[in-house]
């Protein structure tokens, strides 16, 4: 998948089979075989952005090394403007800037429910009362 682009790349214009006009003037823009508008210099954009997409949604990293965006500010296809949504994106964002920080590390995933190390780090003790 192709994530960089030259400036020339992404200002290509697609071949119309006929140009636009407008008031005896040559627009941008023209019109395909079978009628379909074609806007100007997107013959590689949307591409550009979709394979942007597919390759930042996955950690929400925004194409500065070690730089990552969650929440309000991004967005992407099936969005939900929701807190939850934020915390989804945030979870993924931490796992990415981990495996940025340290390449190939292993993540040891430990809840505060039942891991013994997280207790001791917070201070607390479980309730095992129910248990007897």
């Amino acid at each position: 998948m192709q994530l960089e682009w030259t400036e020339a790349e992404l200002l290509e214009t697609h071949a119309v089979e006929e140009p636009l006009f407008a008031g005896g003037v040559k627009c941008h823009g023209g019109f395909k075989a079978d009628g379909e508008y074609v806007s100007p210099r997107t013959k590689n954009r949307w591409t550009a952005i979709e394979n942007w997409k597919a390759e930042h949604t996955a950690t929400f990293g925004t194409g500065v090394p070690g730089v990552y965006a969650v929440g309000d500010v991004n967005t992407y296809p099936g969005k939900k403007k929701l807190i939850l949504s934020g915390f989804h994106e945030a979870a993924l964002a931490a796992f990415a800037a981990k495996e940025y920080l340290s390449p190939g590390q292993k993540v040891p995933l430990q809840y505060t429910t039942t891991s013994p190390a997280m207790h001791r780090r917070l201070g607390v003790s479980p309730d095992l009362s129910d248990l007897a």
